[in-house]
């Protein structure tokens, strides 16, 4: 395991894969986190990216930075990605291994998966005006496969977990039952 006080790296770190590693790292025992906005270090800017190497000289870096809306991702419920995470700090060093599922989805039937579980009866739309960015973006999970590590939980059952998480959330704070928010 890394030593508690080495400085590290989370590019990504308000993101949701981002803010889980960061908070992941927090409750380890890790103080020593690094974290700056796009408006802060812009990741495409190479000198502004050296720049930062230069002062922070971080001894370890997290790449959780991405970009969201990809039409085809491999999806993982974010609770393993975390379990994926913790146990890769133990024994990895100096490589670069995929976390997902290895699985293909998507945005489309995603989509349609998160519209079934909640009984949405309106129309999805898609905004075609906008450019669909990289049409595929599957990972090889070959390394962290070849480690023993595979995702526990499939993507129907995660949107259900989620859901129902927010629909409990939603019943602690009094709100309005299902049917009510669909209308």
């Amino acid at each position: 395991m890394l030593d508690r006080t080495v400085k590290i790296y989370v590019a990504g770190h308000r993101g949701l894969v981002g803010s889980a590693i960061w908070n992941n790292l927090r409750q380890r025992g890790y103080d020593n986190l690094v974290g700056y906005s796009h408006e802060e270090l812009d990741l495409l800017d190479g000198a502004a990216v050296k720049r930062f190497f230069d002062e922070e000289r971080p001894d370890a870096v997290v790449l959780a930075a991405a970009h969201v809306g990809e039409i085809m991702a491999n999806l993982q419920y974010r609770a393993d990605f975390k379990d994926t995470y913790a146990s890769g700090l133990k024994n990895i060093r100096n490589c670069h291994i995929n976390v997902g599922t290895g699985k293909e989805l998507s945005i489309k039937d995603v989509a349609g998966k998160v519209i079934r579980e909640i009984g949405f009866k309106g129309e999805l739309c898609w905004d075609t005006s906008k450019p669909d960015g990289t049409l595929r973006k599957l990972t090889d999970v070959t390394k962290l496969h070849n480690l023993g590590w595979y995702h526990k939980v499939e993507i129907d059952e995660g949107i259900h977990r989620l859901y129902q998480w927010y629909l409990e959330g939603l019943q602690s704070l009094n709100m309005p039952e299902k049917g009510e928010l669909l209308k």
